[in-house]
């Protein structure tokens, strides 16, 4: 699933959820409620379940081409890595 241009996608384990409604997370450090959203380029990040223990690395605008080829491999931009007990 993409976003398109200007949308954010909301990721979450309750499948029942119809309304978004502002809340203070209960790790907030500011006090004011929120929805929140992820853009495109993070949310690989929440492709996983919160508990699955899990690694990522992308290149970016100022990646070495060598370093990605002898990181990530060749012609690989991003590698996801989860727990093998979760696949």
């Amino acid at each position: 699933m993409r976003p398109g241009p200007g949308e954010l996608l909301h990721f979450s384990e309750d499948p029942t959820i119809s309304v978004f409604h502002p809340h203070v997370a209960t790790t907030a450090r500011e006090t004011g409620a929120y929805v929140w959203a992820v853009d495109d380029a993070h949310s690989p990040s929440y492709w996983f379940p919160r508990q699955c223990p899990r690694a990522m690395a992308w290149t970016g605008t100022h990646t070495d081409p060598a370093d990605a080829a002898r990181l990530l491999g060749p012609a690989t931009t991003r590698v996801h890595v989860i727990e093998y007990d979760w696949l």
